[in-house]
């Protein structure tokens, strides 16, 4: 993977310490994913990010919501699903997510996107002194190969370093 721009992360990395700030304060678990979830798992800076995707459970989602927009974060858009916010130019979607009737892990009004049940492991990462917890390999693995979109450099990338995640986990 390509090494980031150091503004890239000067602007990203202190927005997640932030919401991770007034989140954990509001007492909200959430978890990073995509791009940066990677990065996060890799220990370093890797490429730019277009946003910062998250998620949380959707019985959190007053909380996240009033928490964030005290922060200064504002809404951007809000769907069942997710809500985006923007803070200092800066995108950040939280995906929503519950179980279903069996007790897997599904995301919120979109049942038939189920999740690994290691997918949301307790323990915290760290990136350039923030701190968050990170969606396990494993699942990023299986969004990414389960994306039906065609596949983007970034993607194939994104691939191969979770595949040298996980290997190395086996």
């Amino acid at each position: 993977m390509q090494a980031a721009s150091s503004s890239m992360a000067g602007e990203q990395l202190p927005t997640i310490e932030r919401w991770r700030v007034a989140l954990s304060a509001a007492d909200v678990r959430f978890w990073l994913r995509g791009g940066w979830a990677i990065d996060f798992l890799i220990g370093r800076v890797t490429r730019t990010h277009e946003d910062v995707d998250a998620v949380t459970w959707q019985r959190h989602r007053r909380r996240l919501r009033e928490a964030l927009t005290a922060a200064g974060f504002r809404v951007v858009r809000e769907t069942e699903k997710q809500v985006d916010f923007e803070e200092r130019g800066v995108d950040v979607t939280f995906v929503f997510l519950t179980r279903d009737g069996e007790g897997r892990i599904v995301t919120h009004a979109i049942p038939e996107w189920t999740w690994r049940p290691d997918a949301l492991p307790p323990a915290w990462r760290e990136l350039d002194g923030v701190a968050c917890r990170v969606v396990s390999a494993r699942q990023l693995l299986k969004e990414k190969e389960g994306d039906p979109r065609p596949r983007r450099p970034k993607d194939a990338e994104s691939i191969a370093a979770l595949r040298r995640l996980v290997g190395a986990r086996c």
